[in-house]
């Protein structure tokens, strides 16, 4: 999951920024699929959200993808970004040598 932060004053210059890191870095469906995207606003200001599940084996890649694409768009003054690691249920379980309930 990544969020990335910015002002609201920055909105445009963010949308224009993030449109060109999605032609410098494309979706790369061998690696991860977007499951969720979706803006808020918090007490930081704008706060935009993504989750992709990584594909077996391809975690190394998808944060070095996430990572350049989060760098690029920081470029904006004002932006701020973090990058957290989720598991499944089913992952989260195995972790403690169970399996989760069906």
């Amino acid at each position: 999951m990544s969020t990335i932060w910015f002002p609201p004053t920055k909105g445009t210059d963010v949308a224009k920024k993030a449109i060109e890191a999605f032609k410098k870095f494309p979706a790369d469906e061998s690696i991860a699929i977007q499951l969720v995207q979706g803006l808020i606003g918090d007490r930081q200001g704008i706060k935009s959200i993504s989750i992709s599940e990584v594909k077996e084996g391809k975690l190394e890649e998808a944060l070095t993808r996430t990572g350049e694409t989060l760098r690029f768009i920081a470029e904006v003054e004002g932006v701020t970004y973090k990058v957290d690691l989720m598991t499944t249920p089913q992952e989260a379980y195995e972790t403690v040598g169970m399996k989760a309930p069906e």
